[in-house]
């Protein structure tokens, strides 16, 4: 049985998490990795049908219990977070609400992108919140445009994290959009950091705006990453499972999904022991905190060392 295999075949009869029910954890080092993706400046809950989601104060309140029960939370979004037009707050608040609630890293996909470099990397810098991107290229510079490579120490977990994001974007924007970035394959932008990193990590995560075909493709041209969270497709479904030697992890579009996966850090690599979806109903815990950054109410705390 594959090592993304081992004690998650229970998953598969049905169980999803509600709320912060318990999760038993396991002896030995671990870490809950819990993504988002794909929300597109959808941040308030929803009453309509029969689900009653919650919107990212819930989210957020969600993780703060799990963050009181467990160690060696892992919140990351894999893109298009936030919308380049139309989106329910400005962006702004979307990207100190993101910070607030404590998420290592946003992968920028195309929606961040199209929002402007003027734009998105002011008001991450100001909230604190780490924008993540191996193949975008800042054309003015021909350097990286966003942080390429993430390193955390979670209690002696050593976690790598990389984004990427699909060629082709470009040809959806406008034209001033392309002509600040470049986009360089996700193979031949990951070809040397994933080698090097996964020498002295023990979690290799890529944070992917790709299809599920493409991450595949991905990881027959670049191995040792051990989880891509997903994806661009905009399923209205989450996805979870072993995919080419490593894992796929996929929540729900448009803000109304998360997804968590319990890792096993052990001396024979990384292995999944669980994996379901994160409910965060409307009425359920709150984080007041991005709650009020959402509502315009609250300015966001300037990150450590940083005054406004």
């Amino acid at each position: 049985m594959s090592r993304w295999m081992r004690g998650a075949v229970w998953l598969l009869l049905g169980c999803a998490a509600a709320g912060t029910a318990a999760w038993p954890a396991p002896a030995g080092k671990q870490v809950l990795l819990i993504a988002t993706v794909n929300a597109r400046g959808t941040v308030r809950g929803c009453g309509c049908g029969s689900e009653r989601t919650g919107g990212l104060a819930e989210k957020v309140g969600v993780v703060d219990r799990l963050r009181e029960q467990q160690e060696n939370v892992l919140l990351v979004d894999a893109g298009d977070a936030v919308a380049a037009r139309g989106g329910q707050v400005p962006n702004e608040r979307v990207i100190a609400g993101m910070a607030a609630g404590r998420y290592a890293a946003l992968n920028v996909g195309d929606e961040e992108a199209a929002w402007g470099l003027g734009y998105l990397r002011p008001a991450a810098a100001e909230a604190g919140l780490n924008l993540l991107s191996s193949n975008l290229i800042e054309r003015a510079t021909g350097r990286p445009a966003f942080t390429p490579e993430l390193s955390l120490n979670l209690q002696g977990v050593r976690v790598a994290l990389l984004g990427v994001i699909a060629p082709g974007w470009e040809q959806r924007q406008q034209p001033a959009v392309a002509d600040e970035l470049t986009t360089l394959d996700p193979a031949a932008a990951l070809a040397e950091r994933v080698p090097r990193l996964r020498g002295n990590h023990d979690l290799v995560v890529v944070l992917a705006q790709l299809r599920l075909a493409q991450g595949r493709t991905l990881l027959e041209q670049v191995p040792g990453i051990d989880v891509i969270v997903g994806g661009e497709e905009r399923s209205s479904r989450e996805r979870a499972g072993p995919l080419g030697g490593a894992f796929w992890l996929q929540s729900r579009p448009y803000g109304k999904g998360m997804m968590m996966a319990r890792i096993r850090i052990g001396a024979d690599g990384p292995s999944v022991l669980g994996w379901r979806r994160v409910l965060f109903p409307l009425g359920g815990p709150t984080n007041a905190g991005v709650a009020r950054i959402l509502a315009g109410q609250q300015e966001p705390e300037p990150p450590p060392g940083r005054a406004h």
